[in-house]
């Protein structure tokens, strides 16, 4: 569903990373999803909203590194897939994988 990668930066690196989200039955351009950023406590959580989409309607995750502190950190994402055999008209999909890790200087 993801693009799987584990990157390094250094503590209070701003990064910006494309996301694609493939799955049958799901568009990036009308469809639902979010982000969650984790590294310990700290959570950045952000909604398709809160991406940044350029001109060619590709979406990036953009935040600063700063804001999670040193150590691993988790990308979680949610892709609400329209699927009529589901009550609420929704399948729910989500992926949980390593993502970065932060380094203190």
């Amino acid at each position: 569903m993801a693009i799987y990668l584990e990157d390094e930066a250094f503590l209070g690196t701003e990064k910006k990373y494309h996301l694609e989200i493939v799955s049958e039955g799901f568009d990036m351009e009308t469809d639902d999803f979010e982000v969650e950023l984790k590294r310990g406590p700290n959570v950045i959580t952000l909604k398709k909203n809160d991406l940044v989409k350029d001109v060619n309607g590709d979406f990036y995750v953009t935040f600063d590194t700063a804001e999670l502190g040193p150590g691993g950190v988790t990308m979680t994402v949610t892709a609400y897939v329209p699927d009529e055999d589901f009550p609420d008209g929704l399948r729910t999909e989500i992926d949980k994988f390593k993502f970065l890790k932060i380094k203190s200087h």
